[in-house]
């Protein structure tokens, strides 16, 4: 329902918004606020007409496309920095940038919000958004048509064999549950999620490594694309978490290939196809 209202206030925005009659013309002066609009535009719009992403939108360990955004603008999330790139439409979160997004529309700029996509559905409205606001409907389709191919031949050809469990393990001891873009990811990739099956991953503070060794799962999945160290990703590196998944139990998934529902997000699922057929082998 939520979702409803925000794309719905999206549609509002002008009259080549509403996915029929005539199309925007092209913006030439794009802003974003948001990583996950930060990569769309990336693949919609001119490189000349982008004057501001997010800070994250060039580091490797969020974004699948930071190498796109390499020689781009960056812009810090404050109103000021948003004026003064003096943009046509700024992209924005639900939950990011409040202040900076409620400067942008007092000043009269036309913003848009993306929802937090929680599905591989969700990556062609995803892009449609975008590609709407942006007055670049023409190059919609053609993103669009070949992830809806690949996904279908993935969902073709998912394993017969549900027996086996798989974990994603993060920083802080976090563990994925169903309901989520990665969990989806999961089960895509052959794998019951292990973490709503077991009462001993539904904390909220996190899951301790001794309730992973005493639970163990067919698959346990791992983030290590994080930069620096810190407390929180070091357990990852623990050698008992190493000793307790030997491979091939244990997988190495950069977070950024899901953290946005992206065409990309399907090389997560080709990742997974892979080690559930070696673990059938073994």
């Amino acid at each position: 329902m939520a979702k409803a209202i925000v794309l719905g206030a999206v549609l509002l925005l002008g009259p080549g918004l509403s996915g029929g009659g005539s199309v925007l013309a092209a913006s030439h002066r794009i802003a974003s606020l948001n990583l996950c609009a930060d990569q769309i535009i990336l693949m919609l719009a001119d490189r000349s007409d982008i004057v501001g992403l997010s800070p994250l939108a060039a580091d490797c360990a969020n974004t699948v496309l930071c190498e796109l955004a390499r020689g781009l603008p960056s812009m810090r999330p404050t109103g000021e920095a948003v004026l003064a790139r003096q943009p046509d439409v700024v992209f924005s979160s639900p939950f990011t940038a409040v202040a900076a997004t409620a400067i942008a529309r007092q000043a009269g700029l036309k913003t848009v919000d993306l929802p937090i996509a929680e599905s591989l559905a969700d990556v062609p409205e995803q892009i449609w958004i975008v590609a709407r606001a942006i007055g670049r409907e023409d190059r919609a389709e053609a993103i669009i048509a070949p992830f809806r191919a690949r996904l279908a031949q993935l969902q073709r050809t998912m394993p017969a064999d549900r027996r086996l469990t798989a974990l994603v393990y993060e920083a802080h001891g976090f563990v994925v549950h169903k309901g989520s873009l990665a969990d989806e990811v999961l089960t895509l990739g052959g794998f019951r999620n292990m973490a709503d099956e077991q009462s001993v991953f539904r904390g909220a503070n996190g899951v301790p490594l001794e309730a992973l060794i005493a639970n163990r799962a067919d698959l346990l999945v791992i983030d290590r694309s994080a930069k620096g160290y810190s407390l929180a990703q070091a357990m990852l590196e623990n050698p008992v978490l190493r000793q307790a998944y030997p491979a091939p139990h244990q997988l190495d998934v950069p977070a950024r290939l899901w953290l946005c529902a992206l065409p990309q997000t399907l090389d997560a699922v080709t990742r997974l196809r892979a080690a559930h057929a070696r673990l059938e082998a073994q």
